[in-house]
């Protein structure tokens, strides 16, 4: 049994009315918490030591207020997400997001987009978000994690018809997100010391680049190769380390690679940091070339966002042997379950996987 120390987070996005699969294309709700502050009541009520995350805009409401207008009006506002924090009525932060997803014009991009008011909307929300996330680290009232996911940042000819129909080259757009997020981590440190006197220490992480190789459309990023190269590009530009990954385990495997592959490279590559997206889903059979990004041979997979060790004995023994190197790895490990209940219950679904995950921890060896 191990003995490493771990926590769970349910993200309160897993609970809310989700459209139909296919993600994006969906028109469906089969089901959710409408609410964000009923979610998070029912997280701290249900798992009381249990952490959660969110998306600024979509959960959390925004308090800048140029962006303000975009806030979901179910989303708590955020101050009232910092006090109930505080007074133990809503969950710990595992970690915040700025989605490029489900806002005007992102179709075409966030920080790739040709409107230079939205691509600017998105390195000063970028920006903001590291801001929180550290202080509420500051205030023992998170993590300190902020996500990054592409998204709608991939290549244009799955975005449809769009504004420019200039694409970038993908060189292009690697060199260009590899400075968006050099101006965007040394604006927040800059915002961090001048503001607030805070000032990141050593090595510490401010980014965790959560990768994908497609869905909503092809990334640039798209293998688990591509995402420590991406990472070690910037970090380079500091010379520390300030991004790192935040591997899902369903967006391993539908890119072609096992949980246990992806979670031995970016250990060695120095870019695991004890937090993952832990769920399933079926393994691909793809080929991607790790220079470009182009798929050879194949198509990536069906990211379902399954629970914990769903898809047959073939995913529980690979899920199981990432958590061997995980416990051995002796770091604390949050394990964040970012699940589709596609319909079910979401406490009954989340109960299922957050045990799921518990057993193999109990079994590493």
């Amino acid at each position: 049994m191990s003995s490493v120390n771990r926590l769970h987070s349910w993200p309160s996005w897993t609970l809310g009315p989700r459209a139909a699969h296919p993600k994006f294309g969906g028109s469906t709700i089969v089901g959710g918490i409408t609410r964000v502050d009923e979610r998070l009541r029912l997280i701290k009520r249900a798992f009381p030591n249990d952490l959660t995350s969110a998306h600024l805009w979509h959960e959390v409401g925004t308090n800048l207020a140029a962006y303000a207008p975009f806030n979901s009006p179910n989303a708590v506002s955020w101050a009232d997400f910092v006090l109930g924090i505080e007074s133990g009525e809503y969950p710990k932060v595992a970690a915040l997001t700025v989605p490029a997803f489900g806002l005007p014009s992102v179709h075409c991009g966030a920080l790739l987009n040709p409107d230079s008011s939205v691509s600017e909307m998105y390195e000063t929300m970028h920006v903001n978000a590291i801001v929180k996330t550290q202080l509420l680290k500051a205030r023992d009232l998170g993590l300190g994690i902020c996500i990054w996911w592409p998204a709608w940042d991939s290549k244009r000819q799955y975005h449809g018809k769009v504004e420019d129909d200039d694409a970038f080259s993908s060189a292009d757009a690697w060199d260009y997100l590899v400075e968006s997020w050099s101006n965007i981590v040394t604006l927040a440190e800059r915002t961090l010391y001048d503001n607030y006197g805070i000032a990141v220490a050593g090595d510490q992480p401010l980014v965790w680049l959560e990768w994908k190789p497609e869905v909503p459309g092809q990334d640039y990023i798209n293998t688990i190769g591509r995402a420590i190269r991406f990472c070690h590009d910037v970090n380079q530009v500091f010379g520390r380390r300030v991004m790192v990954i935040n591997n899902e385990w369903a967006h391993l495997l539908i890119g072609g690679s096992t949980v246990e592959e992806g979670t031995r490279l970016t250990s060695e590559a120095g870019l695991f940091t004890g937090f993952f997206h832990a769920n399933s889903a079926d393994l691909a059979i793809v080929k991607i070339d790790e220079a470009t990004g182009e798929v050879l041979e194949g198509t990536p997979g069906d990211d379902r966002d399954w629970y914990v060790g769903a898809g047959g004995l073939a995913r529980l023994a690979d899920q199981q042997a990432a958590v061997n190197l995980i416990a051995a790895s002796g770091m604390p490990i949050v394990a964040e379950h970012d699940i589709d209940p596609q319909g079910d219950d979401p406490l009954a679904y989340y109960t299922r996987s957050r045990e799921a995950l518990e057993k193999m921890f109990e079994d590493a060896s």
